[in-house]
């Protein structure tokens, strides 16, 4: 699962815009190897709202865990988080104080 987390919304959709270049597609088949570059299509190819719609943007522990839930709910009995959090810390610390000790206490068995 794609996520970035910060209390400020608009700071945690900043973060995740380097990533922006993953959304055009056919990109992995271009001929662009330089980082910059994608960074600069991305921008100019993929809007906010786009990203937000692929990028789990959370400003709230319980929020991402909301999510994590919906996919279990669908299926899934293993998520991995993919952070692009601007401050990694931060993110690290609400998985490790809310996010997995409620996902763990109530699907450990399930």
């Amino acid at each position: 699962m794609f996520v970035t987390y910060n209390e400020d919304y608009d700071k945690a959709v900043k973060a995740a815009k380097k990533w922006k270049s993953v959304l055009i597609p056919g990109v992995f088949n271009s001929p662009i190897y330089d980082p910059r570059e994608l960074e600069k299509r991305g921008e100019e190819e993929c809007s906010d709202l786009e990203l937000a719609n692929v990028w789990t943007v959370v400003t709230r522990g319980e929020e991402l865990i909301k999510k994590a839930e919906n996919a279990i709910a669908i299926g899934f009995n293993e998520i991995e988080f993919h952070s692009a959090s601007p401050n990694e810390k931060e993110f690290l610390q609400v998985c490790r104080k809310s996010v997995l000790p409620y996902l763990v206490s109530r699907y450990r068995n399930s």
